[in-house]
């Protein structure tokens, strides 16, 4: 699967979960597992749950949530940095 497609696919999805999650908090519904929302950002969904939090305002005031999606952002930042000059240019000759 082409890797833009895929961030492009992991992001709106994110973006629908989080939707989804905080229309059902409003009336009592069926709530969306923090975990899942954790994992479709841990999945590639970064961008689209900081969007997401700011749009919706949903879950920027547990701090429980905050602390884990902060440490995971900050966590796939770190690994991208580690990656080689190499590699990146690679994966972005793939993607032409």
């Amino acid at each position: 699967m082409n890797t833009l497609f895929y961030l492009l696919l992991i992001n709106l999805l994110t973006l629908l979960l989080y939707k989804w999650d905080k229309a059902n908090a409003r009336r009592d519904g069926r709530r969306v597992p923090e975990f899942v929302l954790l994992l479709s950002g841990f999945g590639g969904g970064t961008l689209a749950a900081i969007l997401a939090q700011q749009l919706f305002h949903h879950k920027t005031k547990k701090l429980s949530f905050q602390f884990k999606f902060w440490s995971i952002t900050m966590l796939q930042l770190f690994i991208l940095a580690l990656q080689p000059p190499e590699l990146v240019q690679a994966l972005s000759a793939v993607q032409s």
